[in-house]
C-alpha cells in the first residue's frame, strides 16, 4: 500500500506534487479535465500545484496524502 492524492480538474493541467520535507518533486504529470489520482507518494505533507497551458496556477499547501 502507499499514499495518494486525488482531485478534479476543469481543464488540461500539469499537476506537480512537492514533498514539503525535502522539497523534492514526487510527481509531475499531465492530466486531462476529469478526476485524477496520484498513488506513488510517500507519507508527509505535500504542496500540490496545477498549471494550465495558459499559465494559470492553482495551488494547495500542507496537503496530507491518504493511506490506501
Amino acid at each position: 500500500m502507499g499514499y495518494k492524492i486525488s482531485g478534479t480538474l476543469t481543464e488540461n493541467s500539469r499537476v506537480m506534487i512537492v514533498n514539503e520535507a525535502d522539497w523534492s518533486i514526487e510527481s509531475n504529470t499531465q492530466e486531462t479535465p476529469s478526476s485524477f489520482e496520484v498513488t506513488t507518494l510517500t507519507s508527509g505533507n505535500k504542496i500540490v500545484l496545477a498549471r494550465t497551458s495558459e499559465g494559470e496556477i492553482t495551488g494547495f499547501g500542507s496537503v496530507a496524502p491518504i493511506y490506501f
